[in-house]
């Protein structure tokens, strides 16, 4: 990585006029030479056979060995800098290539394709997920601390302790040097496979969106709604777990049990939760003070506020090592070198990430919501067929039925068109239905409860996925009402192209069953009703209708 995120300190220069190797062999206290003369040779000169085996010249090894892994270090850490910075494009490409992959050998329709592309997303998470939980432990592989800040003081204190335990073989120096290597890099993947998550978790909510888009298109049902609620919990656990865990146990044991919660009302629990949380960090944040100069033989170093190696935005890991740097730092002996900074770094990215993840619990409420109010709206119709199967008979609740179903499809007629529909009813109803009937009728609209059937109609709506301005709809009922007295329809069917032009045909059934809910009409008025929503929609069942009404 170009920004390590931790301060280098210079090493002890201690160079060797070779490449050290550690093979078989012995002398002068140390174990394994390499046949030639260096820190890894036999005596010292002036130290023949027979002199005094002398103690390990700590600092001498203690400094080869650590430039050796400083060297090494800033290898990996060049490796990755260069995936780092194509990293989102490295994901995205993936991601593609996996929609593509879930979609191919099929045939799909929009809806279908779009949930194929979603769960492909989801799946490369889980597969993401999987892999840092896997390679995460290994990072904790030194004293079991967050390597990222520490790589300065851990290995050299693994090290130490090595020497002085006087145990050292080339078999332990050999592991140690890996065990370096293996946590730095576990990391640093680990670093990667956060930030992969990331940008794919990024992608969710346009996915999400395009498949609710497409599958409106239909008649919504319970099940499907369902199934919604679950993806939507699924993303609400990608997005809070993206979240260090120090600021999820913040965020649990404050949220108390939602037990009794729907998802939207938990999700906006969170989302404001979270918010107030970021909001009393930030107000947290203390001032930055430079660390004191150090002088030392005539010269002194200056330190600028910030430490140059630790920068936002961390990634979730990078954090947690934060969050672990200051408290070592105030609470052991490592130093406090930059605290104010880290402090005040550690609690700007912890509002910054509870307010993106908050963000994103707003959005998944919204969706939560809009499922919660169709699967209200799905039972609410289940039960208006219900109630005129009890009114008016099982013929006449099929008969609402089977001309919803036969709107799914279809766009609303113009004015001529549902006119000239209409005449096939008209003599019927002419014959069928006294002035007394059409009075009823008319004194039913009249006395319509606009404010019911501006809410049965939005729920009616949402149930067969229409959608539009219901205070519109409603006035339609003023223009049948009119139409009924004067037997002229011509203004209601002018009127409703005007208000449904372009409109799917379910809009009409909307707006139709909205009256029957608004309005007290009897079983002639039901027939009506029926004949005018059929004109707006369909010939379809134009014999069983005017069947149903020669039988009234």
């Amino acid at each position: 990585m170009a920004q390590k995120g931790y301060t280098e300190l210079q090493p002890l220069v201690i160079v060797p006029d070779r490449v050290q190797t550690y093979g078989p062999g012995g002398g002068g206290g140390y174990v394994g030479n390499a046949g030639g003369w260096g820190l890894q040779e036999g005596p010292r000169r002036g130290e023949g056979s027979g002199g005094t085996i002398r103690d390990i010249a700590t600092p001498n090894v203690m400094s080869e060995f650590m430039n050796e892994q400083i060297a090494n270090q800033a290898v990996i850490d060049t490796e990755y800098t260069a995936r780092f910075k194509t990293l989102t494009a490295d994901t995205e490409r993936e991601l593609e290539q996996n929609k593509l992959a879930a979609k191919a050998g099929q045939a799909l329709t929009p809806a279908q394709a779009a949930a194929a592309e979603q769960q492909a997303a989801v799946k490369l998470i889980e597969a993401k997920k999987a892999q840092y939980i896997t390679i995460a432990p290994k990072m904790y592989g030194m004293y079991g601390q967050s390597p990222y800040f520490l790589m300065e003081v851990l290995p050299q204190q693994m090290m130490r302790e090595l020497l002085n335990s006087r145990k050292m073989t080339p078999d332990s120096l050999m592991k140690l040097w890996a065990l370096y290597d293996d946590v730095y890099k576990s990391a640093l993947e680990v670093k990667a496979l956060s930030m992969a998550v990331g940008v794919v978790a990024g992608k969710l909510a346009g996915l999400a969106q395009q498949r609710d888009r497409l599958e409106a298109q239909a008649v919504p049902s319970e099940a499907q709604q369902e199934q919604r609620l679950a993806l939507i919990a699924q993303e609400r656990d990608i997005h809070f777990q993206q979240l260090p865990e120090f600021l999820q146990n913040e965020v649990i044991k404050a949220a108390g049990s939602v037990a009794s919660m729907s998802t939207a009302q938990a999700l906006n629990h969170y989302k404001a939760l979270m918010e107030g949380m970021a909001a009393a960090k930030l107000a947290a944040v203390g001032p930055i003070v430079a660390p004191p100069p150090y002088s030392r033989g005539g010269i002194t170093i200056r330190f600028s506020p910030n430490n140059p190696k630790i920068n936002a935005p961390l990634s979730k890991p990078e954090l947690e090592a934060l969050n672990e740097l200051v408290f070592l730092q105030n609470n052991t002996e490592i130093g406090r070198k930059w605290l104010s900074y880290h402090d005040a770094l550690l609690k700007k990215e912890s509002a910054r990430q509870l307010n993106e993840t908050a963000a994103a619990m707003g959005g998944l409420a919204e969706r939560a919501g809009d499922a919660d109010q169709i699967k209200d709206a799905v039972k609410f119709t289940a039960d208006f067929y219900k109630d005129l199967t009890a009114k008016f008979g099982d013929k006449a609740s099929a008969l609402a039925k089977e001309l919803a179903d036969k709107a799914q499809g279809k766009r609303i007629r113009n004015a001529q068109e549902a006119l000239k529909a209409f005449d096939q009813y008209k003599d019927i109803l002419d014959k069928k239905f006294s002035a007394k009937d059409r009075q009823a009728i008319a004194n039913a609209l009249e006395a319509l409860d606009k404010e019911r059937m501006a809410k049965d109609l939005a729920r009616f709506s949402k149930a067969f996925g229409s959608v539009g301005n219901v205070m519109d709809f409603v006035d339609l009922a003023t223009e049948a009402r009119k139409a009924t007295q004067t037997g002229n329809w011509t203004p209601f069917f002018v009127k409703a192209e005007t208000i449904l032009a372009g409109k799917a045909a379910t809009a009409a059934v909307a707006v139709m069953f909205g009256m029957l809910t608004g309005a007290s009409l009897g079983i002639v008025g039901f027939a009506l009703v029926m004949a005018i929503t059929s004109a707006l929609v369909t010939d379809e069942r134009v014999a069983k209708l005017n069947a149903f009404i020669m039988a009234l």
